[in-house]
């Protein structure tokens, strides 16, 4: 038994230099990814706030280019026309429309204004469809009633 014994312990220390190197190879490259990641955080930390705060040139190589100041004279507002109320009903005209044609469906009507289907109670271009007979149509537009004829 004496010479197992001695085998083995000659092997022993073999075994140990190994497994020793082993692990510092292995926490070597451990701090070596690390590290790593460390590196590759830091660059993206540090280009999101170069460009939250808009300083891109450290990273980018670019500036952001400020507002150049105009070559031609500025307009003088007073001198501009005033521009028309679009709010008074004076001023607006009824849109244009055409009745292309009218169907009746029982009780129900329809019209086909500017190539849409519309009955009684619907809008159009800000005009309500109000009653369809059957020759012609009556709208209402800003409290005012006019009429479309069937166009050939």
């Amino acid at each position: 038994m004496s010479i197992i014994n001695e085998a083995l312990k000659k092997i022993e220390p073999e075994g140990k230099i190994e497994t020793i190197s082993h692990s510092k190879k292995r926490k070597g490259w451990t701090v070596f990814i690390f590290l790593s990641l460390i590196l590759i955080l830091t660059s993206f930390t540090l280009l999101e706030i170069s460009i939250s705060t808009g300083k891109t040139k450290f990273l980018t190589g670019f500036t952001l280019l400020k507002k150049q100041p105009s070559l031609l004279p500025e307009k003088d507002k007073s001198l501009s026309l005033p521009s028309p109320s679009l709010n008074s009903s004076e001023d607006r005209l009824p849109p244009s429309l055409i009745l292309k044609g009218i169907a009746h469906f029982g009780e129900e009507n329809w019209a086909i204004i500017d190539d849409q289907i519309v009955r009684q109670g619907q809008f159009i271009k800000g005009a309500k469809v109000e009653e369809i007979f059957s020759d012609h149509v009556e709208l209402t537009f800003e409290g005012k009633i006019f009429t479309l004829q069937i166009t050939p």
